[in-house]
């Protein structure tokens, strides 16, 4: 499966991004036409890397609401992901702006990103992933700008401060890694930030990959240092690696039956995995000894979820990396209906076939068939259509 990670080392910004995907093999002509009537050029820059810069006329226009935007996406001649992927990442900024301004999210109007060059910049990043052909996104921890308390700092968007209240929003909403890079700019900017917050599966380090190309792309702003977004595409090897934390919490003292609302709740808010297993305690005490896998962006919330769920007074927590095999969800028709399937791949090695439990046993329940019948049945049918 084909992989991008965005090594976002001085920032991230809609131009920034889109320019990457093209300095990797996204067709410029093609973008061209669906650029919804605004003029687009492409030149190479260089600021210590060369790097590609798209530029979109006109920047400044009338200001759009929610409404207006989606309403020109339903017109654009793009395929239908596209268009429902690009209205999710406006909606986040709407979201994002309703809260930090307290209205309405349908009387929010968009100041630059609902500008043609930001419209540009959004679809034109999905469309390219597309056509890359790119099945998982990645990014690095994101840089701020700004500088520390008491130094001079560039005012930002009417005054607001830097990094601008929408691109902070946006990043805490996903609990993205961030840092500062201490200059007195703007390094994030919400556009950059509502893309990579709706497309990245996690923000960490660079996943297991064979590389096949790296692209740059170049920001507006000229700087001290290379003011690019490296994009770095390549083929993932065997396992997706990922960095998660392990929560632990050895528990004598709680209500046995609080435990499936407890495993649950933890589900639900993200956990990758939760464990339950009998141990025994200080002064011989049966206990129940509590594991909780969580991804990094997802920590805070379900470290607060069991304290409050608890009655434990303190947990563990250590780092660690998830290996885990390349899945595909595929249904499969057998004799008694459709039977939904997970396929763990290596690679391209087929390595596991796991039949979905509540879909076999619906059937198994309804038709009066043995469920070990019915998981026999899918993994036949799965390695069949499978070739």
């Amino acid at each position: 499966m084909k992989t991008v990670y965005f090594d976002c080392f001085a920032g991230l910004s809609g131009d920034m991004v889109l320019g990457s995907l093209v300095d990797l093999g996204a067709d410029f002509d093609e973008l061209k036409e669906i650029s919804f009537g605004a003029k687009i050029s492409r030149e190479k820059v260089k600021n210590g890397i060369t790097a590609t810069r798209i530029r979109v006329l006109p920047e400044k226009e009338p200001h759009r609401t929610l409404k207006e935007v989606i309403k020109m996406l339903d017109d654009a001649p793009l395929d239908q992901d596209i268009i429902e992927t690009s209205k999710g990442i406006y909606r986040s900024l709407a979201e994002a702006e309703s809260k930090i301004h307290g209205e309405d999210i349908d009387k929010i109007k968009f100041h630059d990103v609902g500008a043609i060059d930001a419209m540009v910049e959004i679809t034109g990043s999905v469309w390219a992933l597309k056509k890359l052909d790119v099945g998982n996104v990645y990014s690095s921890p994101i840089p701020l700008g700004g500088k520390g308390q008491g130094e001079r700092t560039e005012a930002g968007h009417h005054g607001f401060p830097i990094p601008s209240p929408a691109t902070l929003e946006l990043l805490a909403r996903r609990k993205v890694p961030v840092y500062s890079k201490g200059v007195p700019y703007e390094l994030t900017t919400p556009t950059g930030a509502a893309i990579i917050t709706n497309l990245a599966r996690d923000f960490t380090t660079v996943p297991s990959m064979t590389l096949d190309k790296v692209g740059y792309g170049a920001g507006s702003r000229e700087t001290e240092h290379p003011n690019v977004l490296r994009a770095i595409l390549g083929a993932e090897r065997g396992g997706l690696e990922e960095e998660v934390r392990v929560i632990e919490a050895d528990i004598d003292d709680m209500n046995p039956e609080l435990y499936e609302h407890l495993t649950q709740v933890l589900l639900e808010k993200g956990a990758k995995d939760v464990t339950l297993a009998p141990i025994h305690m200080k002064k011989s005490r049966p206990g129940i000894s509590l594991k909780v896998l969580s991804p990094l962006d997802r920590y805070q919330e379900l470290l607060e979820e069991i304290f409050l769920q608890t009655t434990t007074l303190g947990v563990r927590v250590s780092e660690a990396r998830q290996v885990r095999l390349q899945r595909e969800l595929t249904t499969v028709k057998t004799p008694w209906g459709e039977v939904k399937v997970k396929i763990g791949k290596l690679g391209d090695m087929l390595v596991n076939i796991a039949p979905e439990y509540d879909s076999c046993r619906k059937i198994a329940l309804e038709k009066n068939v043995p469920l070990k019948r019915v998981y026999e049945v899918a993994v036949s049918e799965a390695l069949r259509s499978l070739g």
